[in-house]
């Protein structure tokens, strides 16, 4: 194995690890469960990605009868960019020109509004949830120790996907390079 691979295979180790964390009640301290995520993770570079990744992304998460859910948080786009339908229509088509119909977009800068059961209620139904590009740090500073984080591992714990670019392999990981 090369020197420059070792650090990725910890990674990704490292990612599998943090995903098959159980929910979590307050005041209790997570364990890595030692059978592993139960649910798989499709974790890619920035950029441009190939098709085949987001097919086989949305074929884990049930092709057309998937339930997915979005999360641009990492970017820069700002709630009141995301109402407007051509920022909207931009997240959703790679999803809509691969035959998924139920997509929902979730994003807040608001931890308060990470733990409220409105705002989490789609990740309950979710297959699969898909993590936009961006800064790391803007996902940790929402979601980190939230009732959303405790809903992800819930779902990937009954087998949802999750996937993402950079940000999504870097927020993964218990230690976090911003």
């Amino acid at each position: 194995m090369h020197r420059r691979s070792v650090p990725c295979v910890f990674s990704l180790v490292a990612a599998f690890a943090l995903a098959s964390l159980p929910r979590l009640s307050a005041g209790e301290t997570p364990y890595l469960d030692p059978a592993g995520v139960k649910g798989p993770l499709v974790i890619a570079g920035g950029g441009e990605l190939p098709a085949p990744i987001l097919e086989r992304f949305v074929k884990l998460a049930g092709g057309k009868e998937a339930l997915l859910v979005i999360i641009p948080t990492a970017s820069e786009l700002d709630e009141k960019q995301l109402s407007r339908e051509a920022e909207k229509a931009k997240l959703l088509q790679p999803w809509i020109d691969l035959g998924v119909e139920r997509i929902h977009i979730m994003h807040t800068r608001s931890r308060a509004k990470a733990n409220e059961e409105e705002f989490i209620g789609p990740l309950r139904f979710a297959t699969g949830v898909w993590i936009e590009g961006g800064q790391q740090s803007r996902l940790a500073n929402t979601y980190l120790a939230t009732e959303f984080q405790r809903e992800l591992y819930s779902m990937s714990a009954r087998g949802g996907v999750i996937g993402g670019t950079s940000p999504a392999a870097a927020i993964m990981s218990r230690v976090m390079i911003e």
